[in-house]
Parts: structure tokens; C-alpha cells; sequence
């Protein structure tokens, strides 16, 4: 993404009357980080109440890196999949190995005052070793530590898990989050482990979660070529495109009309979760994963 583009978004999607939200995301953002230094500077020349944050793949960290993320990220998430036998096997590059580098970076952010959590892709080569993972993640000293599994890939990727592994894998981690769970109702200083964090805030504040996410109401995705869509997840699917930055009509119908549509989105107005009993503790389940 270039200047010009993250500006014009800025322009167009935040609002200087309330408070909004950046996420850095990629790719690896750090790979334009000077457009990521832009961001936050035009953002207070424009008086814009703006929190940042950004996933990344901490293999990319210097003096100036540590220093903005310091100055100016209300959160920061790292993508590290285990111990190094496990997380190198699925993720590699330049360096001589991922896991230890981001070991580092981790190493030299734990002093800032904001959270810092890890986001951990579960796949067929790490399905049976879920105890081991979360025993390493859990020794990194992070405040939380969220799961998702490696989806829609073809089954004959080496890393596409079978249903019967699937099955095998959420009846494990279901174990392991009921025992997270007495661990922090022993008090316990321990990382939160994903989903209990969200399940845990809805019980304790009393609230009902009528939608998964916020996903086309207030959460959106810009491409680096400044096309708008709901979410990421539905980046390149031309049904849910809701216009381009660049658009001197920017925000037009198109964008409304999706919106509305996410808008009505709930589990309320869902016939297969009206009757759930669990309905305001999921929210309904990922907008994306259902429409695929």
C-alpha cells in the first residue's frame, strides 16, 4: 500500500467525532513500516482518535521498530505456531530459524505497557502435539494466546487436517481450555487461552454477543490497492467488494448496501441459531467461514 492510499482510506472511513482503530495487517507490515509511520503521524496532524495495533511474523524487528511500537501500539499480536521443531517446519524464510527470532523480538517488546499476545495456526502436523504447544506458548510470557486452525486447503496439502484429526483436535483443546480455565480460577498467572477470554467477558459484564465480530459494521478491510470489502476474510470475492478508497464517489451505494446486509446479520434473525442456548455466547459463528 502506498501513502496516498492509507490516506484516503483514513479520510474516508474515520471519523473525527468518536474513536476508531487501526489494524496493521499483512503480510508482514513491518515491510512497510514507513508507511506505517505515515499512518500515525498523518492520523495526528487530522486530530483523529485513533488505537493501533498489528499481527506480525516478528522476524523483522530493529532500535526504531522497537521504538514505534512502544510510542504508539495499543496491542500487539505475534504469529508463532510452537516449540521451534514444530513452528520451523511451517513457517521459514531468510532467517536460520523463525522460531527463535521471534523468541527475540518477543524478548525485547515484553517491556512495553501494552498487551501482547500470540495467534498459533493449527495443522496437521501439529494436531497431536497440542499439550506441547500451548506448554511452550504459555512459557513466552504473553497475556493471551489464540487458536485458529489452517482452513479451506485442499486436501492434499501436506497441512490439511482430515475431519477425523479435526474432531480429535477441538476434543483436545476443549481439555485443555476447561483446565486453562480452573488454572485461572485458582488464580493461577496464566495466558488466556482462546475463546475463554471472549466467553469469560460476556459472562462477567452480563452482555449478549448478537454477532460473532463486527465485520461490515465497523470493521473493515482496505487492500493495498485500496479496495474496501467487510472483513479479510472476503478480500478478492467480487460480491462483496464495497468500492475503492480512490473513488471520487467513495463511499456510494454499493458500499450502504453491503453494509445493511451485515447489518441485519445476528443471531436473533438466524433460523439456525434462533434456538441455540449457547446463541449469545458465539455470536453466531465467523460471517466468512459460513458464506463459504
Amino acid at each position: 500500500m502506498d501513502v496516498e492510499t492509507a490516506r484516503k482510506a483514513m479520510d474516508k472511513l474515520l471519523s473525527k467525532s468518536s474513536s476508531n482503530f487501526i489494524s496493521f495487517y499483512g503480510g508482514e507490515p513491518f515491510l512497510n513500516f514507513d508507511l506505517m509511520k505515515d499512518a500515525v503521524e498523518y492520523g495526528g496532524q487530522n486530530n483523529l482518535d485513533i488505537k493501533y495495533t498489528t499481527i506480525t511474523n516478528g522476524t523483522i524487528m530493529n532500535a526504531d521498530i522497537k521504538e514505534f511500537v512502544h510510542t504508539n501500539l495499543f496491542a500487539l499480536q505475534f504469529s508463532l505456531d510452537g516449540p521451534k521443531e514444530i513452528n520451523d517446519i511451517q513457517r521459514f524464510g531468510s532467517v536460520e530459524s523463525v522460531h527463535d527470532r521471534v523468541v527475540e523480538s518477543l524478548g525485547l517488546l515484553k517491556t512495553g505497557a501494552y498487551p501482547l499476545s500470540i495467534k498459533c495456526i493449527l495443522t496437521k502436523k501439529s494436531v497431536n502435539n497440542l499439550n506441547a504447544i500451548i506448554e511452550h506458548l504459555s512459557s513466552l510470557g504473553v497475556g493471551s494466546i489464540a487458536f485458529a486452525e489452517a482452513s479451506l486447503l485442499s486436501e492434499d496439502s501436506e497441512l490439511h487436517m482430515s475431519d477425523s484429526e479435526y474432531e480429535r483436535c477441538i476434543t483436545e483443546l476443549s481439555q485443555i481450555l476447561v483446565r486453562n480455565l480452573d488454572q485461572l480460577a485458582s488464580g493461577d498467572d496464566v495466558p488466556v487461552l482462546g475463546p475463554i477470554f471472549d466467553i469469560l467477558r460476556s459472562l462477567t459484564t452480563m452482555t449478549r454477543k448478537i454477532n460473532c465480530c463486527s465485520a461490515g459494521r465497523e470493521y473493515l478491510a482496505v487492500t493495498a490497492d485500496g479496495d474496501v470489502y467487510p472483513c479479510h476474510g472476503f478480500v478478492g470475492i467480487d460480491d462483496f467488494k464495497m468500492g475503492n478508497v480512490r473513488d471520487e464517489d467513495f463511499p456510494e451505494a454499493t458500499y450502504y448496501t453491503i453494509r445493511n446486509i451485515f447489518n441485519d446479520l445476528n443471531v436473533d434473525t438466524s433460523n439456525e441459531c434462533s434456538s441455540c442456548w449457547a446463541r449469545y455466547l458465539c455470536g453466531g459463528g465467523c460471517e466468512f467461514y459460513s458464506y463459504v
